[in-house]
């Protein structure tokens, strides 16, 4: 009787033993599979440096049917520095792998997290790192696979130039043309129309000084002729 306790306990002992070993040995074990960035259409494999932040897309593999795959289920998805220790954007749940595929995307990181686009990165040489990790689990290097990349700085957009307004054209002042003045009859009148009596005045002075011009002809004209009888 003793003999078989003995046996039992052994046995016993080794069912936990055994027990303990796989589930030590299948938290230690990382978790199968890889991801990799590439271009939206797939284009690039395994890119490293891109344009733009929305040009970065996620895929899951490898798709060969001989290398371990990624397990199935829901997976949260981050990006972060180089370090790990800024988050710049999270994504819960938001790939899944189902039916053994062991493969997804690509997809683009900007349609997996928040914000959309995400954070820049604070690495001086625009670095990032991309992860995919079993849902809960996030940053939790076992249960996550990680892959780094480089998006290359935006110039800062061109400062338009002022347009430089044409030259207002000079227009010369205009001159104001002389006003003429009323014409005077009399110095002593400044422009004042004539009296009655003025009037009267000037016909005589006119009248007067034609009958000394014709005078003076007359006397001309009769001494060339007395000169002429001479002769």
């Amino acid at each position: 009787m003793r003999g078989k306790l003995v046996l039992l306990i052994v046995a016993l002992a080794a069912v936990i033993g055994t027990g303990i070993l796989t589930f030590g040995s299948a938290q230690a074990h990382p978790m199968s599979g890889a991801i990799f960035t590439t271009l939206p259409d797939g284009s690039v494999v395994n890119g490293n440096i891109y344009e733009a932040k929305c040009d970065v897309a996620l895929n899951g593999g490898p798709r060969s049917p001989q290398s371990h795959h990624l397990p199935d289920g829901k997976y949260d998805v981050a990006v972060t520095d180089p370090s790990g220790k800024t988050v710049l954007g999270v994504g819960e749940g938001r790939v899944t792998i189902a039916n053994g595929a062991g493969t997804f995307g690509p997809i683009s990181l900007c349609a997996l997290v928040t914000p959309s686009p995400y954070d820049t990165t604070p690495n001086n040489g625009g670095e990032y790192k991309a992860w995919l990790c079993t849902a809960g689990q996030l940053f939790v290097h076992r249960e996550c696979k990680t892959d780094n990349f480089k998006v290359r700085p935006s110039a800062p957009p061109a400062e338009k130039p002022t347009p430089t307004p044409p030259p207002t054209a000079l227009v010369p002042p205009a001159q104001k043309s002389p006003t003429p003045e009323a014409p005077k009859f009399f110095p002593d009148t400044g422009g004042e129309p004539p009296t009655d009596k003025q009037w009267s005045e000037t016909r005589s002075l006119t009248v007067t000084g034609a009958g000394i011009t014709a005078l003076a002809l007359a006397t001309l004209f009769g001494h060339l002729v007395e000169q002429r009888r001479r002769r």
